[in-house]
């Protein structure tokens, strides 16, 4: 009855995946010191996902909250939100929303490609930078 298809060939990198992968990478440049790590908030109720994304220095068991992201089961799109400082420096604004009939503020992301985007000026900027190097200057 099911139809042959019904498992895509093509390989479905989640939006928590991706932030794995990223948090993987700062692990890698920082010799270990700052990691990126994922974390899922249960939000299961109203049947949304929810991850933070945490810089997080095991040494000095210190973490700081950089990205929220929520999505339904359809992954995109997705509303994210991030530290106040790191919008002032890009220029941007949270927008309210509702998901799932949950009030969330943040930006909308409707794909991969400007997930990936927006990932990159957020990583790049000087308030994330400053943290990192900080983080890393204690560890």
């Amino acid at each position: 009855m099911w139809p042959e298809n019904i498992i895509s060939e093509e390989k479905i990198i989640t939006p928590a995946n991706l932030l794995e992968d990223y948090g993987r990478e700062l692990g890698e440049k920082t010799k270990g010191a700052v990691k990126g790590i994922v974390r899922k908030v249960d939000w299961s109720a109203n049947h949304l996902f929810m991850y933070k994304f945490l810089l997080y220095a095991e040494k000095i068991k210190y973490s700081f909250e950089l990205i929220n992201i929520v999505h339904d089961i359809s992954l995109y799109p997705l509303y994210l939100s991030m530290d106040n400082d790191i919008y002032n420096e890009l220029k941007m604004a949270p927008y309210p929303y509702t998901l799932g009939g949950s009030n969330v503020s943040g930006i909308k992301v409707d794909d991969e490609e400007f997930f990936n985007s927006i990932l990159k000026s957020i990583f790049s900027s000087e308030r994330t930078l400053k943290i990192v190097r900080s983080i890393y200057a204690q560890s």
